[in-house]
């Protein structure tokens, strides 16, 4: 992989070496939760990718600076536990589907990014 030193390159450039090398080491992980369904719950597990974000940097010569970017965590699938989706109505596996989604988005975000950081339940797809 190549080093770049980023405060020479333009904004735009910088960028591009960020996401290409961000993509280069995206890999899928997984965690399980709890999906409340009724007055009950459902183990899922929730396959995710993971994308590094990076620190502020600060007003170079050539630059004002960069605002950090947050850790980006994408939903790539999910999967019931203790039962098979095939068995369960269309639209509650859309509202399972949903919920997985909004679960990373919000409470699960800290310990999905943590989990992936750490390279634990790293997935071979």
């Amino acid at each position: 992989m190549i080093k770049w030193d980023l405060d020479s390159l333009t904004t735009q450039q910088r960028e591009n070496v960020r996401s290409n090398n961000n993509n280069a080491h995206q890999q899928l992980y997984s965690i399980e939760a709890e999906c409340p369904v009724g007055c009950d719950s459902l183990p899922v597990q929730i396959t995710f990718t993971h994308t590094k974000g990076y620190p502020e940097e600060g007003p170079t010569y050539w630059s004002g600076g960069e605002p950090a970017e947050d850790d980006e965590i994408s939903m790539h699938s999910w999967e019931p536990t203790t039962i098979t989706r095939g068995s369960m109505p269309s639209e509650i596996a859309v509202m399972i589907g949903d919920w997985c989604e909004q679960y990373l988005d919000n409470e699960g975000y800290e310990r999905a990014c943590r989990e992936a950081r750490e390279g634990k339940r790293a997935v071979n797809d």
